[in-house]
């Protein structure tokens, strides 16, 4: 049985911290979510271990985060939060974070329109603040996670890649496709484009969230086949983006559905889907 790595996890408090996008209309997910909630799942479905990425713009989701990683062995990374706007700020927090080898990456919500910070600003991350702290990210080592919503976001991640190449950037969910429409252009254009940069990667994750209701592999099977075939498996990783895959189906539900797509390739396509290029892109120790 292959291995996985859980690429996209998130953690959730509610109850204590902030999230702006988690509003009670969101009933699936506005509650408190643990390890202990899918842990037995996780095993029988062979998930030896899991990246935390952050789901607020706050220090408080990533305290929690590295809580959480310190009190279990399955986290083999997080991927935290600083203000990509604030240089001075974030070169001070990220300092701190370096010393501590769970910490990977950073993200910030950039798609969050809800969030008047981002001002429905496409090209937020191309602000030269912003490309500042960036710099400073590669200059440590650590990863970049991005989440486009639109082929605005698509090429303007694609220009941070040429203005920082030493930067490894993963696009998370591959960038969102429209699959319960059956849209494949220009995203397919523009992923392939994105592609090219050698340093840039991708996610098989949250496809359920993205398509219709009633969803099977085959929706899922000409986006899967477009990614592996741009970026090959060596810059593809596979994640749950659970507890959000909540809000359609249940935790088993989706990444069966997933492992059913990467059986069909080799065993070492497989593996690495699964796991390494998670292992590589990260720097994990598993």
């Amino acid at each position: 049985m292959v291995k996985y790595i859980d690429a996209h996890q998130h953690l959730w408090h509610v109850s204590k911290n902030h999230y702006s996008w988690i509003t009670p209309d969101l009933r699936e997910i506005d509650q408190d979510f643990s390890l202990a909630d899918i842990a037995e799942e996780a095993d029988e479905l062979g998930i030896e271990s899991a990246v935390l990425i952050q789901a607020a713009d706050t220090y408080a989701d990533t305290e929690f985060m590295l809580t959480a990683a310190n009190e279990s062995s399955y986290f083999s990374g997080v991927v935290a939060w600083v203000p990509l706007d604030k240089l001075d700020e974030a070169k001070e927090v990220l300092q701190r974070y370096v010393q501590n080898p769970i910490v990977k990456g950073v993200r910030n919500l950039t798609h969050d329109y809800s969030n008047p910070k981002y001002a429905n600003d496409d090209n937020w991350i191309l602000l030269p603040q912003v490309l500042d702290t960036l710099k400073e990210i590669a200059h440590l080592g650590l990863t970049l996670d991005y989440v486009a919503i639109n082929d605005a976001h698509i090429h303007a991640i694609a220009k941070v890649g040429e203005k920082i190449p030493a930067l490894k950037i993963v696009v998370d969910h591959a960038a969102k496709p429209d699959i319960a429409r059956k849209v494949l252009h220009p995203w397919k254009e523009s992923m392939a484009e994105l592609s090219h940069n050698p340093q840039m990667f991708t996610k098989f994750s949250g496809f359920n969230t993205l398509s219709a209701p009633n969803w099977s592999i085959e929706d899922w099977r000409p986006y899967f086949e477009h990614i592996i075939d741009i970026f090959t498996p060596a810059r593809v990783m596979t994640g749950s983006d659970w507890p959000f895959s909540a809000l359609a189906n249940n935790y088993s539900t989706v990444w069966r559905a997933q492992q059913e797509l990467i059986s069909a390739l080799s065993l070492t396509d497989q593996e690495k889907i699964a796991r390494t290029t998670a292992i590589n892109f990260y720097s994990l120790t598993i």
